[in-house]
């Protein structure tokens, strides 16, 4: 892992190589060091690490794993004039977006199902630089719907490493509010940067009233997904849709959303399921109707709300590790 020094991060030559190849396949060290060498990047030759700068680290991105493809967008995306459709385009022309913002196809999707719904209350978990805010405010604006977005992000630093390849952003919650606010949608979103259990633990004091639309595609482990699953359940109404991002783990490469659908969702009689396959590369979308509570997911939710305040400081405690494993026997019993 590099060692962050003052702005830089420093790699060894080997650390350096391993994750570049991680992405963009078989190397030659002596070809990145010659490339490195030749664009005066500073060797530490006492620690015999490289300390690179995010122009250093983009450089060697965009060398040695180069970013060919873009999403393909469409017509109603492309030859739109609105302020929401040209800013869309402007944030899929970015490398950045493909494959960690949704595609086109699937933000009609989710927009679509916001027209039909008229949620009064959205809860999006997983921004990342506002793609799906906007396919979802766009709808708001629609319909001209009164109802507010609630997003909730880490917003951590994006360095330009695969599979962010040739880009970096500092700061992430500026960045989606810039591109909020240029697709004139600035009133329909309020940016929440926090953990998603600390936002659980606000929601009361934040919803004017119960979620009807919420929108998963945060951590993408299965603990994550879970937790974010039966922290923000209890506050969707009966008849509202929860919607998971990237459920098909051989397609994406995540396997948190697949596990939630498979043991917590799917012969629960409190949900009602639909699988979606979505171009271009199929990582799929689940829409998950609340028909009524589940006793054991209550009771999951209710031990975990408990426990999310203090998680941080426990989560990596021998008490910690026991509770994840009595309780992920528990919910899968």
């Amino acid at each position: 892992m590099p060692v962050k020094r003052d702005d830089n991060l420093c790699y060894s030559t080997d650390e350096l190589v391993e994750t570049l190849i991680s992405i963009g396949g078989p190397l030659d060290t002596d070809e990145v060091v010659a490339f490195a060498t030749i664009q005066g990047f500073r060797y530490d030759e006492t620690d015999r690490l490289w300390q690179l700068g995010l122009d250093d680290i983009a450089a060697l991105s965009a060398r040695f794993t180069p970013c060919d493809t873009l999403y393909v967008l469409p017509d109603s995306v492309r030859e739109c004039t609105s302020p929401w459709a040209t800013t869309l385009a402007g944030l899929y022309r970015n490398p950045i977006s493909l494959p960690s913002s949704l595609s086109p196809e699937q933000g009609q999707l989710l927009k679509d199902l916001i027209c039909n719904t008229d949620p009064r209350a959205i809860m999006e978990i997983g921004c990342f630089i506002g793609i799906s805010t906007i396919w979802m405010a766009s709808g708001l604006e629609q319909i001209r719907s009164q109802a507010i977005i609630h997003s909730v992000d880490l917003f951590e630093e994006v360095h330009p490493l695969p599979p962010y390849h040739f880009r970096y952003i500092l700061d992430r919650l500026d960045a989606a509010q810039q591109a909020v606010d240029s697709a004139q949608l600035t009133d329909r979103v309020r940016f929440h940067k926090m953990a998603s259990r600390q936002m659980a633990l606000s929601l009361r004091d934040i919803l004017s009233a119960p979620i009807e639309l919420l929108f998963i595609d945060g951590d993408h482990s299965k603990r994550g997904c879970l937790s974010d699953f039966l922290l923000f359940l209890p506050y969707v109404a009966v008849g509202g849709y929860i919607v998971l991002h990237d459920i098909y783990p051989e397609n994406c490469g995540h396997d948190g959303p697949r596990w939630v659908i498979d043991h917590f969702v799917k012969g629960s009689r409190a949900f009602e399921l639909i699988e979606i396959k979505t171009q271009p590369n199929n990582y799929g979308m689940a829409i998950i109707r609340k028909r009524g509570h589940d006793l054991r997911l209550r009771v999951g939710s209710a031990v975990l709300r408990r426990f999310a305040a203090n998680w941080p400081m426990i989560k990596s405690t021998s008490g910690g590790h026991f509770m994840s494993n009595v309780a992920e026997k528990f919910f899968r019993a």
